[in-house]
């Protein structure tokens, strides 16, 4: 591996869906320049889908014209950030207040997010279908990313008004 990104690679997207591909590409040849052939392809498999799900997710609740991905090639994992200055996403306001676990139910599994510390949740897969009705939706991108990365939170920035995604790949 090549070290000499130590540093997060920031990339300002536009809130347009015409971006991605170019965006994709270059978010891939990061990923090509810092790890060999065979490594990058493993890690590609699983952060293509996070990067095209953080990506429309950024067009889908920007308000801005803009938000920024982030990448970082480290030696053990990849790592994987999206910011955007829209409003938080509603389940993630009820859990704050409540402090408790939602279920996101889907026909392969259910998607947990469980409250880490302030502003700040964890989501994990549970082969459990029980469900708080309360708390039960689906959520598709959420179930993808959950999927393909080894770990996957959200933060809510208040006084920036920003959202933070962050997802990880083990190497």
């Amino acid at each position: 591996m090549n070290t000499t990104i130590p540093s997060w690679i920031i990339m300002n997207c536009p809130a347009k869906t015409e971006g991605i591909l170019t965006h994709l590409h270059s978010f891939q040849e990061i990923i090509y320049k810092q790890y060999d052939e065979k490594c990058a392809l493993r890690l590609l498999k699983k952060a293509n889908h996070i990067f095209i799900e953080l990506y429309t997710n950024g067009v889908k609740h920007t308000q801005g014209a803009f938000f920024e991905m982030g990448i970082r090639c480290q030696s053990d994992v990849l790592e994987i950030q999206k910011l955007d200055d829209g409003p938080p996403p509603p389940f993630a306001m009820q859990i704050f207040s409540k402090q408790t676990i939602p279920y996101i139910a889907t026909v392969y599994n259910t998607v947990t997010a469980t409250y880490s510390s302030t502003n700040t949740l964890l989501f994990g897969i549970s082969e459990s279908k029980t469900m708080e009705e309360e708390f039960a939706f689906e959520h598709y991108g959420l179930q993808i990313i959950t999927l393909a990365a080894t770990q996957f939170s959200y933060t809510w920035l208040p006084q920036a008004k920003l959202n933070k995604f962050y997802c990880s790949v083990n190497v």
